[in-house]
């Protein structure tokens, strides 16, 4: 089982949480928020935490598990503490203006991702530092 999958996921104060049939329901003080749930992943509530485990024999199933299991701590976490609760769609934005105006490699302005590195290019007063008169 994976490490991450294994973890229950503490329900904080004003945060309720809904589980009917495939589907997790997230509700707190910033949103709503909703997910589908793979059909070889379990999601039950224990003590005020919630529980993943899954009945999947091959690697793809333990994947989609532990996946699971971070989607929905992020949707807590989410749905009470961050200021846009749903952050595929505030990665979504990002990626929609990064297609129309990629970051710009002489002075490095743009949207960047986090631990992203921009390569730099020199720019026309570089070359002609070297060039003869």
């Amino acid at each position: 089982m994976s490490k991450i999958g294994k973890a229950p996921i503490k329900i904080p104060e004003g945060v309720t949480v809904e589980i009917s049939e495939r589907t997790v329901t997230v509700a707190g003080s910033k949103g709503t928020l909703f997910r589908k749930i793979h059909p070889t992943t379990k999601v039950k509530i224990e003590g005020g935490e919630i529980l993943v485990s899954s009945n999947a024999k091959d690697k793809v199933g333990h994947s989609i598990y532990g996946t699971t299991r971070a989607l929905i701590a992020n949707m807590v976490k989410g749905v009470n503490s961050v200021s846009g609760c749903d952050r595929e769609v505030v990665g979504q934005i990002a990626a929609n203006i990064r297609e129309v105006r990629p970051p710009e490699p002489y002075k490095g302005k743009g949207i960047k991702y986090r631990d992203e590195v921009i390569r730099r290019k020199p720019g026309k007063a570089a070359k002609a530092v070297g060039a003869p008169a």
